[in-house]
């Protein structure tokens, strides 16, 4: 992003943080995961392909960061909003 944008990544990074209120990576990962509570939610695909669709190619690594976003794995998740939507 830094170099589309011809700044220097401190720079870009510093930017980020004073207008975000937080650092590029935990914005980028709060989007990945919001994005992968709607496929769990509205979509039946395997929770192996919704992980490697938001970019994680170790499915463990995808469901430890889910539960710490949401506080549910992944399967949790998708089996509390099945619920709610009966």
């Amino acid at each position: 992003m830094a170099e589309r944008f011809s700044v220097s990544e401190t720079s870009l990074k510093s930017y980020f943080r004073g207008v975000y209120g937080q650092n590029i990576s935990t914005w980028l990962r709060e989007i990945r995961m919001n994005e992968a509570a709607r496929l769990l939610s509205d979509t039946k695909r395997p929770i192996a392909e919704i992980s490697e669709q938001i970019g994680y190619s170790n499915q463990g690594k995808f469901a430890a960061v889910f539960k710490k976003q949401f506080g549910l794995s992944p399967l949790e998740y998708r089996r509390s909003k099945n619920l709610e939507n009966r």
